[in-house]
């Protein structure tokens, strides 16, 4: 097995433990402590999820394999493979979901209740979860299908199978939700200057104004993400394969980049998100206070101390 460089794999591991604390923070968030919890609350904390699914395999099997700890089966390998397939593929799919959910919000608004009601979500949180299953089963026969990682990429067998699936559901189906939702979007951000134009924007209920201006601002996080996903599987699908000729530039343009696609996901979507910036607010300014009123209940301590000392002396 071909080592990399350590200048690579110590911050590989810095972004993917940031990234897992960051995917893994936000998703609790949008579970259980957001205030209002609605159907992008949910959404949002299983695509968060799902980031995760990626990252914990890679967490555990590259520095493993890097620093020779020890030897990983080949099974517990393609197993490790499945799982963040299956979150790599429940995550594109939920992000389409997340789409269109921003596209009712603001040009069926007074349908989203329906569309998006509790039920509806978690039917489609289920049938997602079923879908990525079902995708990544080929890869449960190792004759058949296999994804692993080989100590510098994670790659395909060879088998007709994994062809089908390297380029039809990881590469072309990837392309083709980031271009969906992109353009769905581009509908969004065109209605809103239409909007602007007529001077209509004030004849929209309060609370659908500002629903719109926060789907705009959730658009321009979700439109740098999904860049970065088309620039991942063209690196990860063509970039590496044809331009890659040493460990540490393969091992950037597949493993490295696929992580650190899943940890500014994170943060896009979720970090940047208005909710989460201000409970991380409200956190700060808590611990700012209790570090304050830790250092009165010091300088109060000393001066008593100081005081008792002196009339100690003084006797």
């Amino acid at each position: 097995m071909q080592l990399i460089n350590m200048y690579l794999i110590y911050p590989f591991i810095a972004v993917a433990v940031i990234g897992f604390i960051v995917n893994l923070y936000c998703s609790l968030y949008f579970a259980f402590i957001i205030r209002i919890s609605g159907p992008f609350s949910v959404l949002a904390s299983f695509f968060l999820a799902a980031n995760c699914l990626v990252l914990i395999p890679n967490l555990f099997v590259v520095p493993v394999m890097q620093f020779q700890l020890f030897s990983i089966p080949t099974f517990v390998n393609q197993r490790l493979g499945q799982i963040a397939l299956i979150g790599y593929y429940a995550g594109y799919l939920t992000r389409f979901l997340l789409a269109i959910n921003r596209y009712v919000a603001i040009h069926y608004y007074s349908k989203y209740g329906y569309y998006f009601s509790s039920k509806n979500v978690c039917t489609g949180i289920v049938v997602t979860s079923l879908i990525s299953i079902l995708m990544v089963s080929p890869a449960s026969v190792s004759t058949v299908c296999s994804f692993e990682f080989d100590g510098l990429i994670w790659d395909y067998s060879d088998t007709p199978v994994c062809d089908v699936m390297s380029l039809a559901f990881d590469f072309w189906l990837g392309v083709t939700f980031a271009l969906l939702i992109f353009s769905s979007d581009i509908l969004l951000i065109l209605r809103y200057m239409y909007i602007r134009k007529q001077g209509t924007l004030s004849m929209i209920p309060t609370t659908n104004s500002n629903n719109l201006k926060m789907e705009l601002r959730i658009f321009f996080q979700a439109f740098l993400s999904n860049l970065y996903l088309v620039l991942m599987l063209v690196c990860f699908h063509v970039l590496e394969k044809m331009y890659a000729t040493t460990p540490d530039t393969k091992f950037l343009l597949n493993t490295f980049l696929w992580i650190s696609y899943h940890t500014f996901d994170g943060i896009f979507i979720g970090m940047f998100h208005n909710d989460v910036i201000k409970h991380l607010k409200s956190f700060v300014s808590q611990f700012n206070s209790y570090e304050m009123t830790q250092l009165i209940n010091r300088n109060h301590f000393c001066q008593l101390y100081s005081a008792i000392y002196s009339s100690k002396r003084r006797i």
